[in-house]
């Protein structure tokens, strides 16, 4: 119960941070101190100070509060809450897991999406899009990690894995007066997926080595051979699985939910695809879909799965500007200070996306675009290409040696079953007069779910 409660109060300060302070940005500038629960924190959407953080994983790392409360899901370490030596090394062998090899290998991505595919009504009957994405990604996350699938468990682990980050977040609102009821109820949640994927582990351990492309290339398969420990095996497991699940569920629902709203975008995508005549695209194809990843981008950017980003400054530190009465000079960060980087924030900045930036418009991202900021110091270190996407940042996977390292697997998974969806149905409508609202959580999902009718071709 200890255990809830410190995880209840680093989750508080977040909540707090995200929904109180987020309005401030306009009001006060990119880059300022804020007082939570008697400490000071730094909160900056400014993207040299970004730069400056995100690109120094020695002098911003993770701190104890996020190192707790995966402990308390994960029941151990794993790549998302390590540091130093241990976070290399992990990160260094789970890479071997996104290989372009494994990326491009669409066979075992086919058979999940065309199970998805064929559960959509497609007589006009609305249904919860949301839900059917979250089966979706618990299916193929846990065969990319495990190496096979047990549906009814693996929706239990994320079923339970959302409860457990979403109910932190809304008995945060509660502070003291939460009851031990929901301090335990949360802490049932966090011990039922500690469970699950340690029994998932024991189980491969158990079989026989699974000869089949998913068996020998899963994620389990890589972190077995660098740590004996069945319990740090699950904990990375954990992870990869959970990380999995809520970005690709909460980044597709928002997709559908503005198609649905925007039929001519819709309209545009399946004459785009159309070149396909029909046939399955192929890996290289993706890529070529232009409008397809520009609408992407541009869901990533307006609602990106995780809003917040957090570091805690291991030393003394100066970060470039925030600092003066103008907040224009330098900032003095003293060591052990948590600073929160609101991406929600970055990503609607006018000087970056013009004056347009908080409206939803694909077609910034085309490399002629209308408005093309000047170069973004968050990615100035990469050689520019001809006929590019204008610089701008993009935070929707982190930026730095701790992006993302499924970046291209998560894309992949969402380009080929936007693909194969425009393909199979003629039209997609909104059944609910609901504003995009997500609810509070360290992965945002819609509150209101995706609720859409469908017709096929």
């Amino acid at each position: 119960m200890s255990l809830c409660i410190t995880l209840l109060s680093s989750t508080l300060l977040l909540f707090l941070v995200f929904f109180a302070k987020l309005c401030q940005f306009r009001e006060i500038g990119d880059t300022f101190w804020a007082k939570t629960l008697g400490s000071w924190i730094l909160l900056t959407a400014d993207a040299d100070n970004v730069q400056a953080i995100l690109s120094d994983p020695l002098s911003w790392v993770v701190g104890p509060s996020r190192r707790t409360r995966f402990l308390g899901l994960l029941g151990q370490e794993s790549i998302f809450s390590e540091n130093g030596a241990a976070w290399h090394n992990s990160r260094r062998h789970l890479r071997k897991t996104v290989s372009k090899d494994h990326v491009s290998d669409l066979s075992l991505l086919r058979g999940h999406v065309e199970t998805f595919l064929n559960r959509i009504p497609g007589d006009g009957k609305p249904f919860d899009m949301q839900s059917c994405l979250r089966r979706f990604a618990a299916a193929v996350a846990a065969e990319f990690v495990f190496g096979s699938t047990d549906e009814a468990e693996d929706e239990q682990f994320a079923s339970n894995s959302a409860y457990y980050l979403r109910n932190f977040v809304s008995a945060s609102r509660l502070g003291k007066l939460a009851t031990t009821l929901i301090l335990r109820n949360i802490e049932t949640a966090g011990d039922s997926c500690k469970k699950y994927l340690l029994n998932r582990v024991k189980t491969v351990a158990k079989s026989v080595p699974d000869s089949s492309p998913a068996g020998a290339r899963s994620a389990l398969s890589y972190i077995q051979q660098f740590c004996e420990s069945q319990a740090y095996q699950a904990g990375q497991a954990g992870a990869l699985l959970g990380a999995g699940i809520d970005t690709t569920a909460s980044t597709l629902s928002c997709v559908f939910w503005v198609l649905a709203r925007h039929p001519q975008v819709m309209r545009e995508l399946k004459l785009e695809l159309s070149w396909l005549e029909g046939r399955e695209p192929a890996f290289e194809d993706l890529n070529r879909l232009s409008l397809l990843n520009n609408l992407v981008e541009e869901v990533l950017r307006l609602w990106a799965p995780v809003p917040i980003i957090t570091r805690q400054a291991a030393k003394d530190i100066v970060l470039p500007t925030g600092g003066g009465p103008d907040r224009t000079s330098p900032i003095f960060v003293s060591k052990g200070t948590d600073c929160f980087i609101s991406s929600f924030t970055l990503h609607r900045q006018a000087k970056w996306f013009g004056p347009d930036a908080e409206a939803f418009n694909p077609r910034r991202w085309e490399a002629k675009s209308q408005y093309v900021a000047s170069a973004c110091p968050i990615h100035e270190s990469k050689a520019p290409r001809p006929n590019a996407r204008p610089s701008r940042p993009r935070l929707s996977f982190g930026s730095g040696p701790r992006n993302c390292l499924g970046q291209q697997l998560a894309m992949t998974k969402i380009l080929y079953l936007l693909a194969r969806f425009l393909q199979r149905f003629d039209s997609l409508q909104a059944e609910d007069s609901f504003e995009l609202e997500r609810i509070p959580s360290l992965v945002f999902t819609l509150k209101h779910g995706c609720w859409v009718s469908v017709s096929s071709v």
